[in-house]
């Protein structure tokens, strides 16, 4: 058998066909099914919709999970409620993905153009302000102090 410190997993809603409680579930069924600590290497939410072109908003309308919306405060719950989870689960901590994934005119294996810039933790509109949603590092900061 392999001696694991740590094991990550991912968890985006709209990919996973696991609730916040399933996903909850999981952590703690890995956690003690191997003794390691888990961690959620990555996940990430939208914070709006409209800002893009009409193809990328309708992608991101189709992955928004019920009960938080599109919104910036919809975008904190879910990463507050997700730390939350993992943590009364016995995980370890949540790492957002990509936090600084913006839109490029770049050509990539994932299409013409990144229309990400939905789903960071900060308004690009308003200075690269940091976004409520953000605020789910200290959830995760006074679990582990606490």
């Amino acid at each position: 058998m392999v001696d694991y410190d740590y094991i990550g997993i991912s968890y985006y809603p709209f990919w996973s066909e696991q609730s916040l409680q399933e996903l909850g579930q999981t952590v703690a069924r890995v956690r003690q099914g191997f003794g390691a600590q888990v961690i959620l290497v990555e996940t990430g939410y939208v914070w709006s919709l409209g800002q893009s072109d009409p193809e990328s908003d309708a992608r991101a309308a189709q992955m928004l999970e019920p009960g938080y919306p599109a919104s910036i405060e919809g975008q904190h719950r879910f990463l507050v409620d997700l730390a939350g989870t993992v943590l009364e689960n016995g995980g370890s901590g949540v790492f957002y993905w990509e936090p600084a994934a913006v839109a490029t005119r770049c050509s990539s294996r994932w299409g013409k153009e990144d229309e990400s810039w939905n789903n960071t933790p900060f308004d690009y509109r308003r200075g690269n302000e940091l976004l409520p949603g953000a605020e789910y590092l200290s959830v995760v900061s006074d679990w582990k102090s606490g």
